[in-house]
């Protein structure tokens, strides 16, 4: 892939307020599909695809992961580090995020709030709550990624223990 993607300049646009990141400009983007595709695989051989949460899983993985796509593809077309909109890509995980979360809703998923380390919940979240509480989850999560990556680009070690 690494050799596919430097073949095609898949690298994106350095910034001209970051100059320490020059090094970085022949650095190929989009590395993230790898670890999608071998996850999908991973899922397809091994999990259970009749299992509700496995495919919701499956769909989360997917749609997050076009709009990464979708934004570094923006970025290398465009010779510019600024890519999709924070809007945009914010307002498109959000709608992701929110219909899984409802799906999840009407499946019956059980609205208590656990705390790490206790045996039983703290409370049972209404459904509208339990709903906001898990896009927001779905939302954190994947901008913590995502921030911390941009960063220095290390994110992907930690990735890799908890992915």
């Amino acid at each position: 892939f690494i050799l596919w993607a430097k073949a095609k300049k898949a690298n994106q646009p350095i910034s001209s307020f970051v100059p320490s990141h020059q090094n970085k400009k022949d650095t190929p983007t989009m590395g993230g599909i790898v670890f999608v595709f071998a996850t999908i695989v991973a899922s397809v051989l091994c999990a259970s695809l009749g299992n509700l949460y496995v495919l919701l899983g499956i769909i989360v993985l997917v749609g997050f992961s076009f709009v990464g796509f979708r934004d570094d593809y923006t970025k290398i077309n465009q010779q510019s580090n600024a890519g999709m909109s924070a809007k945009m890509k914010f307002g498109m995980l959000f709608i992701l995020s929110l219909v899984v979360s409802v799906l999840l809703s009407l499946k019956g998923l059980d609205t208590f709030l656990y705390a790490p380390f206790l045996k039983n919940p703290l409370f049972e979240m209404p459904t509208a709550l339990a709903v906001g509480f898990w896009v927001l989850v779905f939302l954190s999560t994947s901008n913590a990624v995502n921030l911390t990556d941009g960063l220095d680009g290390l994110a992907s070690v930690p990735s890799i223990f908890t992915l």
